[in-house]
Order: structure tokens, then sequence, then C-alpha cells
């Protein structure tokens, strides 16, 4: 009598789990999500700063999707305009632009 509602809860956990595994993508494109932050911020770069920012783009988005953060959390769209126009050539000076330092950037 017992077994029929432990099954009814298993099935619920189970479903529960499912739903908790999945991933949710966002369907936007690299260069679009580009065009819309440089559209944003109003933004003109030369071609190197824009190479720049597309690369901290894609690194900023694979470490959000590591750490299951959101992208402004790892690096304020802010912060990142600093480091592409400034563009330092040492790590080190990359924190001194992000201060306060960043999560991310300090465990990178």
């Amino acid at each position: 009598d017992n077994a029929q509602p432990t099954q009814y809860l298993m099935s619920v956990f189970e479903k529960s789990k499912e739903i908790a595994l999945k991933t949710y993508v966002k369907n936007v494109g690299l260069k679009k999500r580009n065009a819309m932050l440089l559209s944003r911020n109003r933004a003109v770069l030369s071609d190197r700063k824009y190479k720049a920012l597309e690369r901290l783009l894609e690194w900023r988005d694979e470490i959000a999707r590591v750490e299951d953060e959101s992208h402004h959390f790892i690096l304020p769209n802010n912060q990142m305009f600093k480091i592409v126009d400034i563009f330092p050539l040492q790590a080190v000076s990359y924190t001194h632009l992000t201060l306060p330092t960043i999560y991310s950037v300090q465990s990178s």
C-alpha cells in the first residue's frame, strides 16, 4: 500500500531532476551581441579593439557558463570597455583597471 505513494514521489523527483538539469541557451549570435553592445554604448572602435572586444565577449560567455553566473557578474560592460580602450599588455595591468577586482578576473 505504501509502494504506490513512493513511486509517485520518485516520479516527481525524477521529473524535477530532468528540469533542473536543463540549460537555457539564448539564441543570440556573437556578432549580433557585439553589434547590440556597441550600439548601446555608442562606441567607435578600431578593428584591433573590436577584435579584442569580441575575444573578451567570448571569454566572458565561456566563464559565465562554467561558473553559472551572469555575464555582468563576470565582467561588467564598463570595465570591459576600459580594458579594450587601454589595452594593457600584462595581466597585472588588468587587475588595476578593474578595481574593485572582479571575482573571475582575480581567479583566472
